[in-house]
């Protein structure tokens, strides 16, 4: 077998055994001089001896379950004498209580007392301690990379009966106004006072935004291709716009209230697919149909600091945690998210590789995200895993789909609402998540279309998308709805 890296020609020679390593396993002697696997070239077990090494392993494996299996014998056997003293104990009939004398008939209603006094405390006392090793062996399923956890119950999947706490809502329609233009991208600013839109012609729009109504006030005209994706800076009180034009323009408003273009990243040889920009405005990462992730950073002006080339296809969708230091990313025709993770001199590498195809992705928290396959039926939910620092599939929620989805329209999460809004074939999902990371389907709209696009304002109180069945821009009010 050759190496899996693309550039390496040699033949795998060895095997990485270290307990802590996140790169693929099997590797070559390019690999080796590359520095991949080098911190922990101890750890390294030449493919030859690598099968005893493994029958090692499988006997250990046996062996713990066959101690499994003693122990489970044992408390099989507490419970057999259990049931048998029960039924000797207090088999009391109507017979019985003939025959015996006052003293026996007082013992036995002392025996009773004292017996439904002790139960509870040994109830509570194995519940605590089955609960404690349930939580043992999911854990140690999540660690083992364990597909499916037995002791998790497909109905939970969705969710469980706790989902009594989840408060409803709905998304009802306020305001529709007419717009043939064919619109691609929307985002707001903190306040929801400004509104943006990009169009297919390169045109963006600037619209006041009043609790559902618009007034247009400034057309720009920069890019030459569809803008299919913005980001407000808040702190700086700017944009961004990425566009078929495979640039991204920084807009600045200035003291007439007029924006103007104030710098073009142009290092990108095809069309922006997604950009976001972390919280401190300090950041922003882009991503391609080239096939690469760039980091920007600003000294005077926007620069490259960094470009992540390991997908092999169009870079699909990218999401930041809370903590803006790990990074997901996607693409089209790879059945890969890659995870990165930054570096204390603010470099990025990649730290886990999941096979996982993705159309959509979103970070719910620093522990916790979600991952959307094309026109799948089934969203996939990943948390971090604090012993092994690597990030495990937990569940799986059923959500509506249908027969084609454009590839704009992020994921985006609302904190404040705890709602996280995910577009997947004709359907807009809209799904509640509470503090115990329990998702449930509150709300669905069927747009008949795949060309929707949309976003929710920051505080998650209106939701705006444009499809090319109505030509419409649609105004959406959040409302909570009793249970």
């Amino acid at each position: 077998m050759k190496c899996s890296i693309s550039n390496h020609s040699e033949f795998i020679s060895f095997a990485c055994l270290d307990e802590f390593c996140t790169q693929f396993r099997l590797g070559c002697v390019q690999c080796i001089t590359n520095n991949i696997h080098f911190e922990h070239i101890n750890n390294l077990k030449q493919i030859s001896d690598l099968f005893s090494f493994l029958s090692e392993k499988s006997k250990q494996c046996n062996k713990f379950i066959n101690q499994l299996n003693i122990l489970n014998g044992k408390i099989n056997e507490i419970f057999d004498y259990l049931n048998q003293m029960m039924g000797i104990d207090f088999s009391i009939t109507g017979e019985t209580l003939k025959q015996i004398n006052s003293q026996s008939m007082n013992n036995i209603i002392a025996q009773l007392i004292k017996f439904n006094s002790e139960c509870q405390s040994i109830i509570q006392l194995a519940s605590q301690n089955t609960e404690t090793l349930i939580k043992c062996f999911s854990q140690f399923f999540q660690s083992q990379e364990i597909l499916q956890d037995p002791l998790e119950q497909k109905d939970s999947i969705t969710t469980n009966n706790t989902n009594s706490e989840i408060q409803l809502f709905k998304y009802q329609v306020i305001n529709s106004i007419k717009e043939n233009d064919y619109c691609f991208s929307v985002c707001f600013n903190q306040d929801s006072s400004i509104m943006i839109t990009g169009y297919m012609d390169g045109i963006i729009k600037i619209f006041e935004f009043n609790q559902g109504n618009i007034k247009i006030l400034q057309r720009l005209n920069e890019h030459k291709g569809i803008v299919g994706c913005l980001n407000y800076m808040n702190q700086s009180n700017s944009f961004l716009s990425g566009s078929l034009d495979n640039s991204v323009i920084i807009w600045k408003i200035y003291e007439n209230n007029k924006w103007y273009a104030q710098q073009k990243l142009t290092e990108h040889n095809n069309w922006i697919r997604c950009i976001l920009i972390n919280q401190y405005d300090n950041l922003i990462i882009s991503g391609s149909r080239d096939k690469s992730i760039k980091f920007w950073r600003k000294d005077n002006l926007w620069q490259c600091s960094q470009t992540l080339n390991h997908h092999n296809s169009d870079i699909m969708s990218i999401s930041l945690n809370e903590s803006q230091n790990y990074l997901i990313s996607c693409a089209q025709d790879d059945n890969e998210i890659l995870i990165s993770q930054q570096q204390e001199n603010k470099e990025w590498i990649i730290i886990q590789k999941i096979n996982q195809q993705g159309q959509r992705l979103c970070f719910i928290s620093d522990s916790l995200f979600i991952v959307q396959p094309y026109l799948s039926s089934k969203m996939n939910i990943y948390e971090l895993n604090h012993q092994t620092k690597l990030f495990n599939q937990i569940k799986e929620l059923q959500i509506k789909n249908g027969s084609s989805c454009h590839c704009f329209f992020e994921s985006q999460y609302i904190k404040q609402k705890q709602i996280l809004v995910c577009k997947n074939g004709f359907n807009i999902n809209l799904i509640k998540i509470n503090q115990q990371a329990e998702f449930k389907l509150i709300q669905f709209i069927d747009l008949g279309t795949g060309n929707a696009f949309g976003r929710l304002t920051a505080d998650g109180q209106f939701m705006v998308i444009w499809d090319d069945k109505t030509q419409q821009i649609q105004i959406f009010l959040f409302k909570e709805m009793k249970k």
